[in-house]
């Protein structure tokens, strides 16, 4: 090996010119380095013909799938950070403080009932938020109730005359 260390046939690729995996690998990041924007025209070129973009299309979509187990915790952290400045951390404290309920309805979380991170629109405009207006952890049903209501608290009150009304009305 160019390295000088003996290594079984298991760590060398095959035509790699007596580098090991290890040494290549360093031999690329080195290259890559040095020359930032050539690796990325290639790939740009490479993916103007239409049956590359296919192929690569199906490799992203294979390699997703079998890191399925990396992605989506990733994900979800990205999500959680991106979106509402939380860490995954501060979301799983905020589950334990409301004991696995709905801060709305007081129903218990499931996997197909998850929680929502809701937060004060009127602080943070857009689809992000910066953290300090996250009211807490909410069903989907409930997240849309507050929504269509655009979080108006005179709205609401309203809603739950209107429906005592005719409660009252059936009796």
């Amino acid at each position: 090996s160019k390295c000088l260390t003996e290594k079984p046939k298991t760590e060398f690729y095959a035509g790699a010119h007596g580098a090991c995996k290890e040494c290549k690998k360093a031999q690329q990041r080195r290259w890559r380095g040095n020359n930032p924007a050539k690796p990325q025209a290639t790939v740009s070129r490479w993916l103007e013909k239409p049956e590359n973009k296919r192929r690569h299309k199906e490799l992203m979509r294979s390699w997703y799938l079998r890191n399925l187990d990396r992605v989506k915790p990733a994900a979800r952290r990205n999500h959680l950070r991106r979106t509402y400045n939380l860490t995954l951390e501060q979301f799983d404290s905020m589950l334990l403080a409301q004991r696995g309920l709905c801060a709305m309805c007081s129903q218990p979380f499931s996997n197909t009932n998850v929680p929502y991170v809701d937060h004060d629109h009127t602080c943070c405009s857009g689809a992000t938020s910066c953290g300090s207006c996250v009211r807490g952890l909410i069903h989907s049903r409930c997240n849309k109730v507050l929504g269509m209501a655009s979080d108006s608290i005179e709205l609401l009150e309203k809603a739950i005359l209107y429906l005592g009304r005719s409660y009252k009305a059936a009796a």
